[in-house]
Parts: structure tokens; C-alpha cells; sequence
């Protein structure tokens, strides 16, 4: 999906865990959702056994994770065998000729005889990755959502594909005891072909469940039973009337002229915020608000009144909303404001925000808030710098200053 058109500029966050992934073609939808939650992703295309059963497909240095695409390996592999070798390669990509150079004996069957080769697969995986492996069953969506909000039922399901990439599914599963990322029959994608974002959340907080290893598996259970529901809740009346709202909201925004219409567009988004059915719409409206008080493309920002919407949305839980309140505070810039600030980043750094440490880091550097200090900027913005980027390169030029 799309990222929100009226977010602010987020630091980008750094996952330091890299993936190899197994997978039919560079364009892997595993390795997109891997990289999109920000880890790092190798594509792997395709894999090879000599008679003894040896991987030879595996790279000799080797990522501490790997990824299996299940329904690109399930739908798009064929396995060639030449001179004693059996290769799983991708369609089309099959080696016509030999090393050196004469022609090979290539034989192809189709991918259901692959259920039979999972036994020698799963055992060189096991081999050289050990428990460190994901299946990541991402499957057709049967639900459709226009950018109005509304979804309709699209159907026609490619069953074959789905058999085949449920019985790949169930095979790594009993002989890896690896960790699972799917998606529910019921997943809704944007006429994009994206999935909705509630899909990348939860696939998120699987990966990071599962790298952290701590109660990994019940928790990835209770976030598929979660995301399920959330998706027959996305079908529901009230959610589309309120994610019409928003996505209006953006739509209007985005197309707004830079000399008239903010004030027409500023007064319905708050309109839809009073009438919106959940906590959760009215807090996104809110925050909207917020945002166009700040941005205003008619030059008439307006910093105190966009930090009351976003202070209203920030009670309401909405992500982004704290962080959105801290650079609307910053820009503010009255004493009130920056005491606001230093006090709202502290809460938030002292529950692991990477974005609070980084505005004390930039309060002790300039002085904003907090008395200047150097030394006190360099440590917050070290500590910042672990998980974002932009901590990472304000603390390079802070220390590229002081040489």
C-alpha cells in the first residue's frame, strides 16, 4: 500500500536483520513485505542438489534468516535435472546448456512433484539455517477496496495455485517447525493490487515477534486470529463510511490549489472528524487537521492551532500523532511549546521511541528547550541512531562540527 499521502516525514527505521529469501523472481512479493517492514532481503533464485543431496544453491555467505516465498516457489518453479543434478529454478530461467559449454540433458515436471523433493529441500534449509526460517504465504486477495473505501467481492480464485501453494505450505511446516506469515481468505487489496495497510502492521509485529523470540508463536497466533477480524470489520458499514472520510480527506488535500481552497478543505476534514462512528477515524481526522494547520499551501501556518488538533489526536492513540506533535511543537518554538516538547519527547524516549531521543538530542544541540550541551546531544543522539537513520546522519555532522 501506498504510504499515508498526509504523513509527515518519518526518520527511516533500520532493521539491522538481513533474510536470504527463496523465491521464483527478483520481483519476490515476500522480499517487498520483508523490506517494507525494514529488514533487509536477499533474493535467492532458485536451488540445486547433486545426487548426495549436497546444497549447492545456497550462498556461501549466508543471511542468519531465511524467507520462503511459498507461492512463488509453489507456482513458478520447475525442476530440471542434468548430469546426475537436480536444479529448482524459476520458468525460464533453466540452464540450456552445460558449464562447459555442451548441451545438457534437461528433463522438466511440473511443480506438484515438488511435494515429493521437500524431504531433501527441508533438510539442506534445516541444515544451514536451523530454526531461523519464515514461510510467507501471501495469497490472491478475494476482496477488492476502491480509493473511495468501498470494497466489493472479486472472486475467481486460481484454486490450483491455491492447492499447490497450501500442500508447499503444510510441508515446510512439518519438517522446519519454521515460523508462519499468511494471509486470511478473507485479505483485502486496494485496486492497486496492494494489500490494506492492516496487513503490514501485522506482518510487522510477526517478523519482530519472531526475531525477538519471546513467546513468538502464540503471539503470531493471536495476531492472525487479530487480522481476520480486522478485515471483517474493514467490510463493515460504519469502518467504510470513516475510511472514506480520511481517504476524501487525502484526496482533497493532494489536489489542493496553493492559493484558495485551504480553508474550504481544513473545514471539512474537521466536519468529518465530529461525525466520524470510531475513536480511531475521528483521532486520523484529527490528526489530518493538524497536519493542514502546519503545511498550509497558502503560506498561513498556523503552529499553535495545528498542535491543539494534534494534541486532541494524540490523546485518541493515533499513530504518528506524538511525533507530529513534537515537530509541530519545535516549530512553534515559544517557551511553553519547547517545554511541551522536551516534556513529551522524555515519555516517549523512555518507552524506546528512537523520534524522542532524537528531539532531545536536537534540544541540547541547539539550545531549544533544554540548556545546549554538546556532550549531553551526542549521547541522545547516539542512542537514536541505533534504529533511524536521521539520528545516524544529524550525530555524523554534529561530530564532523566539533573536529
Amino acid at each position: 500500500m501506498c504510504p499515508d499521502p498526509m504523513a509527515s516525514a518519518e526518520p527511516l527505521l533500520t532493521k539491522k536483520t538481513e533474510f536470504d529469501v527463496l523465491c521464483a523472481s527478483p520481483g519476490s512479493g515476500a522480499a517487498h513485505i520483508l523490506e517494507e517492514c525494514g529488514y533487509r532481503a536477499r533474493n535467492l533464485v532458485g536451488i540445486s542438489f547433486s545426487d548426495g543431496g549436497t546444497a549447492g544453491g545456497f550462498p556461501a555467505e549466508r543471511s542468519e534468516w531465511l524467507a520462503i516465498d511459498v507461492g512463488s516457489i509453489s507456482g513458478d518453479y520447475f525442476i530440471a535435472g542434468s548430469r546426475g543434478r537436480e536444479a529448482y529454478v524459476p520458468c525460464g530461467r533453466f540452464p540450456g546448456k552445460e558449464p562447459d559449454g555442451s548441451a545438457g540433458r534437461i528433463g522438466f515436471q511440473s511443480i506438484p512433484s515438488l511435494d515429493a523433493r521437500l524431504d531433501v529441500i527441508c533438510e539442506a534449509i534445516g541444515r544451514f539455517y536451523g530454526k531461523k526460517t519464515v514461510a510467507i504465504d501471501l495469497r490472491d486477495p478475494l476482496w477488492i477496496m476502491d480509493g473511495g473505501g468501498n470494497v466489493r467481492y472479486r472472486g475467481n480464485p486460481d484454486e490450483d495455485r491455491i492447492e499447490s501453494a497450501g500442500r508447499c505450505l503444510l510441508g515446510f511446516m512439518e519438517r522446519l517447525g519454521c515460523f508462519c506469515v499468511r494471509t486470511p481468505s478473507n485479505i483485502i487489496a486496494a485496486e492497486t493490487g496492494a494489500y490494506v495497510p492492516e496487513f503490514r502492521a501485522y506482518a510487522e509485529s510477526c517478523l519482530d515477534a519472531m526475531v525477538s523470540g519471546e513467546n513468538a508463536r502464540r503471539r503470531m497466533f493471536e495476531m492472525g486470529i487479530d487480522l481476520a477480524a480486522r478485515m471483517d470489520t474493514l467490510r463493515g458499514e460504519n469502518y467504510l463510511q470513516d475510511q472514506n472520510a480520511i481517504r476524501r480527506s487525502d484526496r482533497q488535500w493532494n489536489a489542493c490549489n496553493k492559493k484558495d481552497g485551504v480553508d474550504r478543505i481544513l473545514e471539512a476534514v474537521i466536519a468529518r472528524s465530529k461525525n466520524a462512528k470510531s475513536a480511531e477515524a475521528r483521532g486520523e481526522l484529527e490528526r489530518r487537521a493538524g497536519i493542514i494547520w502546519k503545511d498550509r499551501k497558502d503560506g498561513r501556518a498556523d503552529y499553535r492551532r495545528a498542535a491543539e488538533w494534534m494534541r486532541r489526536s494524540a490523546e485518541s492513540d493515533t499513530p504518528g500523532a506524538k511525533s507530529d506533535l513534537l515537530d509541530i511543537l519545535w516549530r512553534e518554538g515559544s517557551d511553553d511549546s519547547l517545554l511541551e516538547m522536551v516534556a513529551l519527547a522524555r515519555e516517549m524516549s523512555a518507552k524506546g521511541s528512537p523520534k524522542g531521543m532524537l528531539v532531545i538530542g536536537r534540544a541540547y544541540r541547539d539550545g531549544k528547550g533544554l540548556p545546549k550541551s554538546r556532550e549531553n546531544a551526542v549521547r541522545w543522539l547516539a542512542e537514536a541512531s541505533a534504529t533511524m537513520r536521521q539520528a545516524e546522519i544529524e550525530l555524523k555532522a554534529l561530530l564532523e562540527a566539533g573536529k
